[in-house]
Order: structure tokens, then C-alpha cells, then sequence
């Protein structure tokens, strides 16, 4: 009897062995599924902290260009101020016989009033890579409007050179004399070139026809339409500083978010 028991307890220990293996199988998955589920959640954290640390760099960047650029239109704006006392020079010794100051007849040599070069290496780099690379929807929106802005302004200039420049030039072949100092000798002096055209003007320029000056409307109405669009130009700008302000405050704190 004793004999029987022990052959029903083996036979039931025999029939739970595949139970027992299946259950060690179950636990040996389970255990490597979540071994691989842990490496794919390292490896993401991994490939997003990278990600963060290149777009950081890459808003840096965008920030010191915009920050450069803000400074282009500052001294835009100041030849701007400049050639719009040059036309006022003009404008009052024509309608108003004031006296005419030789020395601020720049308008007549560069009528353009400097060029306007934003500074677009990262949003060169950014277009080349998709502006998808920068995962802030409005943060990619607003740097988008900003140089969308950029190239308002270079269309802009491009007016000012066709409308302006060549009507410039023949009233200044018309009624000015234009002569240009050699400033050849001033080589490796003290002197720092980036000062020549301050302390040594280049080009000094002065009226010969004032009676032909004072009567041609056409020439003074340029003056005049060209004094609008300088002051339009100069508003414009002034916004678009404002904006830069604006644009490089957000991404600034974008920044700070991601570190």
C-alpha cells in the first residue's frame, strides 16, 4: 500500500514538470522583453538628450546672427538719420535760400544709403536640414516671420536703387562738382582707416548751378520723394529691431526650457 502511494505521488510530480518548465519560459521571456524595452528606453533617452544639445546649439546660434543683424540695422538707421539731413541741407537751401552746407551733401554720392545684410548662416543650415529640426511649432513660426521680414527689406532696397540711385546721379552730374581726395598717403598712419571717411572725408562735393538747382521742380520733388521713402525705410527698420528684441527673447527662453 505503502509502494502504491509513492508511485501516485511520483507519476503526479512527473505530470506537473511541463507546467514547471512552461512557467520558467514565460518568466525567461517576460524577463528579456523587459530587458529590451529598458535598452530601447536608455537608447531613446539617449538620442533625445543629444537631440536637445544640438538644437540648443543650433538656437544659439540663431541668436548671435539675429543679434548681429539688429546691429546691421543700427547703423543702417544711422546713415539713414545722415542722408535725411543731407536732403534737408538741400530741401531748405532750395525753397528757403537757407545757406547750403557743402559738407552734408551725402545724399548726392550715395543715395542707396547703405545695404542691409542679415546675418543667415543658421537659417541657411536650419532650411538645408527642414525647419522640422526645430520641434517648437511657434518657435519655428516666428523665426520664419523674421527673416520672411528680412526679405521685405532687401526688396525694399532694391526700389530705393531703381527709383533713387541713376535720378540721383544726373542731377548730381547736372549741378554738382564731385571731387575725391587721395587718401593714399594716410597709409600706415595712426590713423585707423574704419576713420578715414570721418576725419578725412573722400569725397567732397558742392554746388555749381544753384540757379538751375533752385528751379528744377523735378530735382526737388525727388528730394522730397526720396525723403518719404527713407522715413518709411527707417520705420520700418525701427520695427523690425523691435521684432529681432522680441524674436531673440523667445528663443532665449526656449533655450533655458531645453537646458
Amino acid at each position: 500500500m505503502i509502494n502504491f502511494f509513492r508511485r501516485i505521488r511520483k507519476k503526479m510530480a512527473d505530470d506537473n514538470k511541463p507546467l514547471k518548465y512552461m512557467r520558467y519560459a514565460v518568466g525567461e521571456v517576460v524577463l528579456v522583453v523587459i530587458g529590451i524595452l529598458i535598452a530601447l528606453q536608455i537608447n531613446n533617452w539617449n538620442e533625445e538628450k543629444k537631440n536637445n544639445k544640438a538644437e540648443i546649439k543650433i538656437l544659439q546660434h540663431l541668436v548671435e546672427d539675429l543679434t548681429e543683424t539688429k546691429e546691421e540695422i543700427v547703423r543702417i538707421n544711422i546713415k539713414l538719420l545722415l542722408q535725411l539731413g543731407s536732403i534737408s541741407n538741400l530741401v531748405n537751401y532750395i525753397e528757403n535760400d537757407v545757406p547750403i552746407d557743402n559738407s552734408n551733401l551725402g545724399v548726392m554720392n550715395t543715395p542707396v544709403s547703405g545695404i542691409f545684410n542679415s546675418t543667415n548662416t543658421t537659417i541657411n543650415f536650419i532650411e538645408s536640414e527642414g525647419m522640422g529640426i526645430l520641434r517648437n511649432d511657434s518657435i519655428r513660426t516666428i523665426i520664419s516671420n523674421i527673416y520672411e521680414r528680412f526679405g521685405n527689406i532687401h526688396k525694399r532696397e532694391d526700389l530705393t536703387e531703381s527709383r533713387f540711385y541713376h535720378r540721383i546721379i544726373s542731377f548730381r552730374n547736372k549741378y554738382f562738382e564731385v571731387k575725391t581726395k587721395d587718401l593714399s598717403a594716410l597709409a600706415g598712419t595712426a590713423v585707423d582707416s574704419t576713420r578715414w571717411s570721418k576725419v578725412f572725408p573722400s569725397t567732397v562735393i558742392k554746388v555749381v548751378d544753384s540757379i538751375g538747382l533752385k528751379k528744377d521742380m523735378t530735382f526737388l520733388n525727388t528730394l522730397h520723394d526720396l525723403r518719404s521713402f527713407y522715413q518709411f525705410r527707417q520705420l520700418y527698420l525701427d520695427r523690425t529691431a523691435n521684432q529681432i528684441d522680441d524674436v531673440r527673447s523667445k528663443v532665449s527662453n526656449e533655450i533655458s526650457r531645453m537646458q
